[in-house]
């Protein structure tokens, strides 16, 4: 609400989170950013710590999802949590539009960006936090009839190119693995 009354009388203002968790570096944590984007309507997300040394956290690290650990030797692993966040982060571009969304499953949300002038391709997120299912997603507004799929899953998949998706009367329809984000990108 407060966003939506200083945007009233200031549109050019910008609002964003700087502190956003990692939590368990999970599909969770995708359902986290929907709610920034969509609820908190914030313009960017900057997470917390995206590079971890736990070595040189006194007393611990008291958030310990990340998207690079680094260890002392100076290796570095890539963690879940990149995976997720890419999938949020390559959608959505600066001077995109969010465009409005809606799932009528508890388990499942949708995360959209609109070209809105840019060179960006329209994109739009479609996150399963239950068990597998089919999800169909309505497309209204787009330009075209077939995107390019990108993947992550808890289990296996780290932004993966799983493919191609064809509209078909207007609608993708997609089986959603359990626990996963993926995105799907115009041409």
């Amino acid at each position: 609400l407060g966003t939506d009354i200083l945007r009233e009388t200031r549109p050019e203002l910008h609002a964003w989170v700087t502190s956003t968790s990692w939590s368990k570096m999970d599909a969770a944590n995708v359902k986290e950013m929907h709610g920034n984007i969509y609820t908190a309507k914030v313009n960017g997300i900057i997470p917390w710590a995206c590079m971890q040394r736990p070595a040189k956290w006194v007393g611990g690290d008291p958030n310990p999802g990340t998207a690079f650990r680094v260890s002392e030797d100076g290796s570095y692993e890539v963690q879940r949590g990149y995976y997720y966040c890419k999938q949020v982060a390559r959608a959505g571009q600066p001077g995109m539009a969010v465009v409005r969304t809606f799932a009528m499953d508890s388990k499942v949300a949708v995360i959209g960006f609109a070209r809105n002038s840019t060179k960006h391709p329209d994109a739009f997120i479609v996150l399963n936090l239950g068990d597998e299912r089919k999800v169909a997603v309505k497309v209204l507004g787009g330009a075209c009839d077939s995107f390019e799929v990108f993947r992550t899953t808890d289990e296996k998949d780290r932004y993966e190119p799983v493919g191609r998706a064809m509209l078909e009367n207007g609608v993708i329809v997609y089986d959603a693995p359990a626990q996963s984000a993926t995105t799907f990108f115009a041409p």
